[in-house]
């Protein structure tokens, strides 16, 4: 379980991330507090290397003040009549 303090922190630190971020006055969306991270990945050449081209992903929700990823998620997942997944998620440990 994470503490009420550690999801305000991070959800803190991620709507500094969609304010500041290089793609700030692409991805704005007026009125509502955002909070996101992006990813980059260098794409790999399938001999061992590295080509020139990079992936890049952005995940986030909104609006940050009341996340709401499981109501929403919920209601796709039901519209597009998605099997329930059967096993639950593997254990693993939290550090190494």
């Amino acid at each position: 379980m994470v503490s009420a303090k550690a999801v305000d922190e991070t959800t803190a630190m991620l709507e500094r991330v969609y304010l500041e971020d290089w793609l700030a006055d692409q991805w704005n969306i007026p009125g509502y507090r955002v909070a996101a991270k992006t990813g980059t990945a260098q794409v790999a050449d399938g001999q061992g290397g590295y080509r020139s081209e990079y992936l890049v992903s952005v995940s986030g929700y909104a609006p940050a003040s009341a996340p709401v990823f499981r109501d929403v998620m919920s209601q796709v997942l039901k519209k597009y009549r998605t099997v329930p997944s059967g096993a639950p998620a593997p254990e693993l440990p939290a550090s190494w």
